[in-house]
């Protein structure tokens, strides 16, 4: 299904709140939501398209926001006005009832009168909306942060920075007032975390120091980039050299990285699910083991994809230039992109394109990184690559289509305007392979792209409303699985792969 947007919108909102001086809230970035449960291995994550993480489950509209929201017109739970709302530690919310601080779970029951800007290409309707915070917990999570083990200045690696101490979630819900309609603002667990600073729609981060945050529900990169790979912003930390970093640099390198924005402009080069390992020039993240990826029965070769650091040329078109070197999509996947998202006229600032994947040893990159630190110092760089999936079984994939978006339209099924959830998967071994979605609680449609053509679709086959293909590969022939559903059907799925 061709894509018209210049950026993806989808079935998500974009939500930047400003604390302090009165006024209106800054919207942010306005992406597509996407499930980023699944692989943890030393780091090992799933790749995707969304930044912020937020979505109105039941409004799948085109685009929706919140906007003109000052958290200063706040009130707590027993309706007495909020006042000097602030974030302290970097993440948890603060603000005086009277001359008393309130903090943690004396917020629950407080209360936000915003609006909501429902957007369908064409034109946009603005809806009051009351924001509820229900719930608010520490975060006992340990992030996946596997420092260096043979650097001496990261000791305490184990013990302090792979660990989410002081970290504050939120749970919030809204209700429209027009209609009363109620939900949970964000998908996935449904908690967030509050980011000092926005993110513009083109991906960059800024402050501007009246006050304003960002909501990073624990769907989106922000919020992961700051939870499972420990990269906090609001944090210092010593790397490997010794010298003490601003993770703040870090964790934008993040963002950038984990949605694929090789542009440094908002624009994500990924597939829903696409699984990637993230490693950084300061020691911080260390890369997936061997064992750990076999264990995932994942190839223990690596696929890289770029780097990610701030070296900038000067008049640089774009805001921070974070993706370099070889860190421009693939000259093969550039139509799939124009085609699936709508990209058009992007300006790569006299970068050239990709011509395949790098299967170079992991001691080759990490060296490589180290000679940037120290003969140019690059400053703050982290280097993702793709390990090569190849699992077959029962429920090799499982998830909620609901927080993807629609990626394709099946020919078999060409009506279907349901989310879906992409997956590249490897054939491990030569042969004809089945794919089902038995076991999955909706209706759905399972359809096969080999070389950005489809080749297999199904709709009800046989297993009640489940699907079932069957397609010959050669071993290490890459295809691209859809899971989709019938109409606008989503919801809990399985993946089940067998070799015949």
């Amino acid at each position: 299904m061709t894509k018209a947007n210049t950026r993806i919108l989808g079935s998500a909102i974009a939500l930047s709140l400003v604390m302090g001086a009165a006024g209106t809230a800054h919207a942010g970035l306005n992406l597509q939501g996407l499930n980023l449960q699944g692989l943890n291995l030393q780091g090992l994550n799933l790749q995707g398209l969304n930044l912020q993480g937020l979505n109105l489950q039941g409004l799948n509209l085109q685009g929706v926001r919140l906007d003109d929201l000052a958290l200063n017109s706040g009130r707590f739970a027993n309706n007495a006005p909020m006042s000097n709302p602030y974030l302290w530690g970097g993440n948890q919310l603060r603000a005086y009832d009277g001359a008393t601080l309130v903090t943690g779970t004396g917020l629950v029951g407080s209360t936000f009168q915003t609006s909501l800007n429902f957007d369908d290409g064409t034109t946009v309707v603005q809806k009051p909306v009351i924001l509820t915070i229900e719930e608010v917990v520490s975060d006992t999570a340990t992030n996946t942060m596997v420092c260096d083990p043979q650097s001496p200045w990261l000791t305490n690696c184990g013990a302090g920075y792979n660990q989410n101490y002081g970290v504050k979630l939120y749970k919030v819900s809204y209700q429209l007032v027009e209609t009363a309609q109620y939900g949970m603002l964000c998908g996935g667990d449904q908690y967030a975390m509050l980011f000092q600073g926005e993110w513009a729609e083109d991906g960059s981060w800024s402050d501007d120091g009246t006050g304003k945050i960002t909501v990073g529900c624990n769907t989106g990169v922000i919020s992961k980039c700051a939870r499972i790979w420990g990269y906090r912003p609001w944090k210092t930390m010593i790397d490997k050299y010794g010298d003490a970093q601003n993770m703040r640099d870090y964790h934008q390198a993040c963002t950038r990285a984990a949605r694929a924005d090789y542009s440094g402009m908002g624009y994500s080069f990924t597939l829903t699910g696409m699984p990637i390992d993230i490693i950084d020039n300061g020691g911080f993240n260390v890369p997936a083991s061997a064992a750990a990826l076999a264990a995932g029965n994942f190839e223990p070769t690596e696929r890289f994809e770029s780097f990610f650091t701030p070296d900038k040329k000067p008049g640089s078109i774009k805001p921070d230039v974070w993706a370099k070197w070889i860190a421009v999509p693939r000259a093969a996947d550039l139509p799939q992109y124009e085609a699936m998202y709508g990209y058009t006229d992007i300006d790569w600032d006299g970068e050239s394109s990709k011509l395949g994947v790098y299967f170079d040893p992991i001691s080759f990159w990490l060296q490589t990184m180290d000679t940037r630190h120290q003969e140019h110092d690059y400053g703050p760089e982290i280097t993702v690559y793709n390990p090569v999936w190849s699992k077959v079984g029962a429920q090799v994939q499982s998830g909620n289509t609901a927080e993807s978006w629609d990626h394709r339209t099946p020919t078999c099924r060409p009506t279907s305007t349901a989310p879906d959830r992409a997956f590249r998967w490897t054939a491990p071994q030569s042969g004809t392979y089945q794919f089902d979605t038995n076991g999955s609680t909706f209706d759905t449609v399972l359809y096969i792209y080999n070389s950005q053509v489809e080749v297999r679709c199904d709709d009800d086959a046989g297993i009640s409303l489940q699907s079932l293909v069957t397609y010959p590969v050669t071993a290490g022939q890459d295809i691209m699985i859809f899971v989709d559903g019938y109409g606008t059907a989503k919801g809990d799925f399985k993946l089940n792969i067998t070799k015949l």
